[in-house]
């Protein structure tokens, strides 16, 4: 069985519209929008690789990646059907965190990633986070992190000339 999603796509459109409104009118976003990097791997957890959920990305010099719906392999016995068995009487997955099912994190990018066979280019993480907030909810996970990314380009862009 499939899980339905927390919120219809439209929902959560509309919540992440009204958001970027109040961030913008909260702080004068400097980096547009057009000007971030988005990536299709997981950008932060040791463990990100078996995240359903993953966003990333690189906003100025920030990195902001959120995971989340964390299957261990280990549930699924080797199969998929096993592994699919347990997502569906464990949903949204294994707590990534305390009492958290997704999380945010941000970074300082370092070098990217000149590997040729991967070809992601992807910026290393420099340091420890600098931000970071947990969640429950996709929906509450994908706005979360918008939020964070505006709010990372208003601070970088503070620093701008």
């Amino acid at each position: 069985m499939i899980r339905p999603l927390e919120q219809s796509s439209k929902q959560l459109r509309n919540a992440m519209m009204k958001k970027m409104g109040e961030v913008i009118e909260g702080f004068g976003v400097i980096i547009p929008q057009s000007e971030w990097e988005w990536f299709g791997t997981p950008g932060h957890f040791i463990c990100g690789h078996w995240c359903r959920f993953h966003l990333c990305t690189k906003v100025g010099g920030w990195l902001i990646s959120t995971v989340g719906a964390y299957v261990h392999p280990g549930y699924g016995g080797g199969t998929e059907i096993r592994e699919r068995e347990w997502l569906n009487e464990n949903w949204p997955g294994e707590d990534i965190g305390v009492n958290r099912k997704y999380e945010t994190m941000v970074f300082r990018c370092g070098e990217r990633c000149v590997v040729k066979k991967c070809g992601c280019n992807m910026p290393e993480i420099v340091g420890s986070e600098e931000d970071s907030r947990g969640y429950n909810v996709a929906g509450e996970a994908a706005v979360g992190h918008l939020e964070l990314c505006l709010k990372y380009a208003a601070v970088e862009g503070e620093s701008r000339p």
